[in-house]
């Protein structure tokens, strides 16, 4: 099914997009971020109601960057970000003054292990900052606590030592493997996800699958439609009309999302009723760290060509709009590209925020009982079945044994439009029907 002419789609902005920064109260839930970066996730908890108190984040293999996209965090936040490695916090017992979070969360860089790196490999300081999370997790001894990181992270060294604190110290937990493009995001990017609470038992988890997926699919034209009047004018580039000279001609009569440089001179294309794909932060900067304002591109039925830029590329992370960025593409977009779209936040927040609850309740209950030790729970993310007047959205799994057991992976989202670029590129660990 091709999307409709634009003139029939829907130009108002999304509700998420406008929506009003949240105002929390003192007494609403708290988040503390280990390596919390440009506070991308935390505007997701923002908006579930969850109040960030503070952020551990510094890289010091780039200072000048790191310190960039601290400040936007402060700057949407309203508290300074601890500027060192969580490894010379712990180092230096500063984790003490930090008021313990209700919910801590780990976004571990996962430059190392991502498949995008063609150098990946997991590396001592990927281990010692997991090391040292472990040292936050015994000291806060949080009643929730969340990890997020790329999906090969479920292999790495840095995730062996942090479930098996987790064991030690009485927290039951599960992992999921998700795409943000099944959480209403316009943007296919799979993510790590682990959600882990203290002092409860394993039945305590109301659903076996926090993660729900929403029964529908969001194209990037429906988030930033109404942006395209403020957007600015471009000119393609070669590589970018010789793609397109590629396609079927009834495809250039549809807006085309498409990528500024592409891979041996193949940029991507996607159909409006199509997610984006993966924004990384490697777009935006060149091998001289100069920005690449101009990194996305939008080619208009009437020959018009636009520059997404960072407005647009903010909507397709879900970011809303009163989240403050930089004008500096090398800054906010390193800070969007290495970001959970906000969607996904939300849905990691309202999963954890009943357990909240439960485990304060199963702490005053079991006060006196052992300590349960609990094994690593096997999760499949359910796909929601839509009305009965309504089309399923069809989905499959693949099941991947690890030595530890096994994890239920979901295949990427199904798209009900037909692809007719044939430029996807997934990851092994999904299927493409």
């Amino acid at each position: 099914m091709l999307a409709s002419s634009p003139s029939t789609q829907n130009k108002n902005p999304p509700p998420w997009a406008t929506a009003p920064k949240p105002v929390l109260s003192e007494d609403a839930p708290t988040a503390g971020y280990l390596c919390g970066g440009g506070g991308i996730f935390s505007a997701g908890f923002c908006i579930a109601g969850i109040r960030s108190i503070w952020n551990i984040d510094c890289d010091p293999n780039d200072p000048k960057l790191s310190h960039a996209i601290a400040h936007i965090y402060e700057q949407n936040f309203g508290h300074p970000v601890l500027r060192q490695t969580l490894q010379k916090v712990v180092a230096t017992n500063k984790l003490t003054h930090l008021q313990p979070p209700d919910i801590l969360v780990l976004t571990q860089p996962c430059k190392h292990l991502s498949r995008s790196n063609p150098k990946a490999k997991e590396t001592s300081s990927d281990t010692s900052t997991a090391t040292a999370a472990v040292t936050a997790l015994e000291t806060f001894l949080s009643p929730v606590f969340v990890v997020e990181n790329v999906p090969e992270y479920q292999h790495s060294t840095s995730w062996s030592i942090i479930k098996s604190a987790l064991t030690k110290l009485g927290y039951s937990y599960q992992t999921q493997i998700v795409n943000t493009a099944d959480y209403g995001v316009p943007q296919e990017r799979h993510r790590f996800i682990a959600i882990a609470i203290r002092g409860s038992r394993e039945q305590n988890f109301s659903n076996p699958h926090p993660l729900l997926p929403i029964p529908s699919v969001v194209g990037w034209y429906e988030a930033i439609s109404d942006l395209l009047p403020t957007l600015e004018d471009i000119e393609p580039t070669a590589t970018q009309l010789q793609r397109i000279t590629t396609l079927p001609s009834h495809l250039l009569q549809q807006p085309l999302l498409i990528e500024r440089v592409g891979a041996w001179g193949n940029p991507k294309v996607r159909l409006p009723e199509e997610p984006s794909w993966t924004i990384r932060k490697s777009i935006w900067i060149d091998q001289r760290h100069n920005s690449r304002a101009n990194a996305i591109n939008i080619r208009l039925p009437d020959g018009i060509w636009k520059n997404l830029g960072i407005r647009g590329a903010a909507r397709l992370m879900t970011l809303p709009d009163w989240f403050t960025l930089p004008d500096a593409a090398w800054i906010a977009g390193s800070a969007l590209g290495n970001g959970v779209p906000c969607l996904l936040a939300t849905a990691i927040a309202n999963a954890v925020k009943p357990l909240l609850t439960k485990s304060s309740q199963e702490e005053s209950t079991h006060a006196s009982e052992q300590i349960f030790l609990p094994k690593e729970v096997e999760v499949a993310p359910l796909i929601s079945e839509r009305t009965s007047n309504k089309i399923k959205k069809p989905t499959n799994t693949l099941t991947q044994n690890q030595a530890n057991g096994s994890i239920t992976m979901p295949s990427t989202t199904q798209l009900q439009a037909t692809n007719l670029l044939q430029d996807f590129s997934f990851t092994d660990s999904t299927t493409n029907d």
